[in-house]
């Protein structure tokens, strides 16, 4: 679904956006303030993702449990049709 194809690339940016913050972390040079900056600024971004994810999934899970629902009425319509149609003949 296209819909998955949107999360697959927030996913695909997110870990690209954690490995220029893990590379510049590893780096020694920078003070303790802006790597703890950096450090949160990762944890948050991984927030985010696993959120996001979620949210995704659970959505995701709703809608093909109403769709199954709708079906399983729909079939369940066509059997009574079907039944009273046979009690006619």
């Amino acid at each position: 679904m296209r819909k998955d194809n949107y999360i697959e690339v927030f996913n695909e940016f997110c870990i690209l956006g954690s490995s220029y913050m893990m590379c510049i972390f590893l780096d020694k040079q920078s003070s303790q303030k802006f790597l703890k900056l950096v450090g949160w600024s990762f944890m948050g971004l991984t927030f985010v993702n696993v959120g996001l994810n979620a949210v995704a999934l659970l959505f995701n899970h709703l809608y093909e449990g109403i769709e199954g629902l709708r079906k399983q009425r729909q079939e369940q319509k066509v059997i009574d049709l079907c039944k009273i149609r046979l009690k006619n003949l």
